[in-house]
């Protein structure tokens, strides 16, 4: 089904409810476009920062400790 098809079922079965129903069905319409909104705004935060260079000296950091550096092991 088309995008244009189910929007045009969509509108006539919102011609049938009543008023209060249709501000429910307005209110999830809402929530779902500022969700899609996010959705699109943590992706792109998360490309910018796979982009950046901030993070890289994390990558260059020397280990600081060794497994010789442990008084004590637990094994499982």
């Amino acid at each position: 089904m088309s995008k244009e098809t189910l929007i045009a079922e969509a509108t006539e079965s919102l011609k049938k409810l009543p008023e209060s129903r249709v501000i429910l069905v307005r209110d999830y319409i809402d929530f779902l476009l500022q969700k899609s909104e996010d959705e699109i705004s943590n992706k792109n935060v998360h490309r910018l920062n796979a982009l950046s260079a901030v993070f890289d000296y994390l990558e260059a950091e020397e280990d600081l400790y060794t497994l010789e550096d442990l008084k004590v092991r637990y094994s499982n």
